[in-house]
């Protein structure tokens, strides 16, 4: 029609939100406005082939689809136990997703929980019920909450569409370049 202008639909975006453990690590896909959720289990192995294990069902997960863009929770600094099998599952996740070219970003446990709650402290019974109040994800699993809220994150730091505030505000933060502290020079001794 001449003279009317259409309005461009936005680009369909696919983000992968991923809470990894050991023993059970939360995934979720956000795609077309819906979440969907998935679980990998840990099951009966141990080490190496436990890696193995939780390498293919998370890969099932992100390959499903193009993937713009994975949102992986950090290691939680403080955390007590299990934190170098942690650790090498991170490592795991981010090989894998490097060798697929598929982008990813970490995010701090606590920046999470302000993107979802507004609080850097919130439980896991909070975020569970703000995953079910504003983005619908009907869950009992504090594992797949976080995921969904790592999806939505990938999603408004990939589109920087959100109506909420701390959300861009959060994103805002985490695209910021890291200020450094300037090095301060000894002072010369005379000799």
């Amino acid at each position: 029609m001449v003279g009317h202008a259409r309005e461009q639909s936005k680009r369909e975006v696919n983000v992968v939100g991923i809470d990894p453990a050991v023993g059970v690590t939360g995934l979720c896909r956000y795609r077309d406005g819906h979440y969907v959720l998935d679980i990998a289990r840990g099951g009966k192995f141990r080490g190496g082939k436990r890696l193995v294990w939780l390498r293919q069902q998370i890969l099932e997960t992100v390959l499903a689809c193009p993937t713009d863009l994975v949102a992986l929770e950090d290691y939680a600094i403080n955390a007590v136990g299990r934190s170098f099998t942690k650790g090498e599952l991170g490592g795991v996740i981010k090989l894998e997703l490097a060798l697929h070219d598929i982008p990813c970003i970490t995010v701090a446990p606590a920046r999470l929980k302000i993107f979802a709650s507004n609080n850097g402290g919130a439980s896991k019974e909070t975020m569970i019920r703000c995953a079910r109040e504003r983005l619908g994800v009907d869950t009992d699993d504090d594992n797949l909450a976080d995921a969904a809220w790592l999806a939505r994150y990938a999603y408004v730091y990939l589109t920087e569409d959100s109506n909420r505030r701390r959300e861009l505000e959060a994103v805002q933060r985490h695209k910021a370049p890291k200020k450094r502290k300037a090095a301060v020079p000894k002072p010369r001794r005379a000799i």
